[in-house]
């Protein structure tokens, strides 16, 4: 009589192994599928609020304030009765993808004082037809492929906008084609993001400026030891704004300690340079220096003049005022009169023909914050 042979131990623990694989493997399946499908709800659901928004401005000319949309519905009342647009506000589904934290995870809603337009916040864990992942912003007009807080182009008056954590910005040659590769290449053109086009140039290999990775809360920057780049003039009437987030060592001053960034015409054209310092003293016509307390310390410098008067902040604390009056040309930055020259890192410079108010300043200060990790 034959004997049956049965499976081997190692024959059993083959199966299980493969029916262990292919249970990951469907659990992750599953799982992902599950994260998009959530996904597509919240594009879903944020589509279906921003109609019953417009339906509401088209009744009532504005949009819902903050605290109407807490209601949970959107409605209006009226001498007819009550009309609405949506019954029930949705939520956004859990649990949360991805990087999207916990309150991210929530449609957030706002409108400016008039009601003339809205933000509504929420976040993705992965792309959604032309969303990327991460933090989104429905506006009026569109839904934006970034978080709702201020940036730069957000502010009417732009006119120069470098930055240098954007290397689709740099070029190595003139704005051409040749991208930034890699650490420690030479930049021959920092594209201007504004609508303005005033890109920063410099054609001579002895002072461009120097591209540095993972510099600022592991962005990258532009280094300025020596180096230069030339702006076509560009001309700022009597009130204007300039925001600087920058890194000046104290040691290798080229001039007496004293680094400079910005240069510009002053009045009948003689000359003369911008530059900031927090060492605790603004000077006449904000001729001041640009630096960090400490070598390599990066700061952010806010310059307002409006009303014949200069204010300049740092790091969102004001450091002083004085009396300015005339117009303002920059015309390069990390040098003046072609002898003095700033050492150190700028990550972005933002320029507005116009007197911010303090809540447009703080929203960009907040803005710059935010993306280098600057502490206020």
């Amino acid at each position: 009589m034959k004997s049956k042979k049965g499976f081997t131990l190692i024959e059993l623990l083959v199966v299980i192994a493969i029916i262990g694989i292919l249970t990951t493997i469907a659990v992750v399946a599953l799982n992902n599928a599950r994260a998009k499908a959530r996904d597509a709800k919240r594009v879903a659901d944020v589509k279906q609020v921003q109609t019953a928004l417009e339906l509401f401005f088209n009744d009532k000319g504005r949009y819902p304030t903050a605290l109407e949309f807490a209601s949970g519905s959107i409605y209006s009342t009226s001498s007819n009765g009550t009309t609405t647009y949506m019954a029930v506000i949705p939520a956004a589904p859990s649990p949360t993808d991805s990087t999207c934290t916990a309150d991210g995870n929530s449609y957030v809603y706002t409108s400016n004082d008039a009601g003339t337009d809205y933000k509504l916040s929420f976040c993705l864990g992965g792309a959604t037809g032309a969303l990327v992942p991460g933090d989104k912003c429905a506006t009026a007009s569109s839904i934006l492929n970034r978080g709702c807080g201020t940036i730069p182009s957000d502010i009417s008056d732009l006119k120069l906008w470098l930055d240098a954590s954007d290397a689709s910005t740099l070029y190595t040659d003139a704005c051409v084609s040749d991208l930034v590769q890699s650490d420690s290449d030479q930049v021959a053109c920092w594209r201007d993001k504004s609508s303005m086009a005033n890109n920063a140039e410099q054609a001579d290999p002895t002072f461009k400026p120097i591209y540095s990775t993972n510099q600022l809360n592991s962005l990258s920057t532009l280094a300025f030891s020596s180096k230069k780049m030339f702006v076509d003039d560009l001309v700022l009437n009597d009130d204007f704004s300039i925001f600087a987030v920058y890194s000046a060592s104290l040691d290798d001053m080229v001039y007496g300690g004293w680094p400079h960034t910005l240069s510009y015409y002053w009045d009948a054209g003689a000359p003369q340079y911008i530059a900031f310092r927090n060492d605790g003293e603004v000077g006449p016509t904000i001729s001041n220096t640009l630096w960090g307390e400490t070598n390599e310390q990066y700061g952010l410098n806010s310059t307002v003049v409006t009303g014949g008067q200069v204010y300049e902040y740092i790091n969102g604390h004001l450091l002083g005022s004085d009396a300015f009056s005339g117009n303002f040309t920059i015309s390069s930055i990390g040098m003046a009169y072609d002898t003095y020259y700033m050492s150190g890192y700028i990550a972005e410079l933002v320029v507005y023909d116009n007197n911010l108010s303090d809540s447009e300043r703080v929203e960009l200060e907040t803005y710059f914050g935010n993306k280098y990790g600057i502490e206020f």
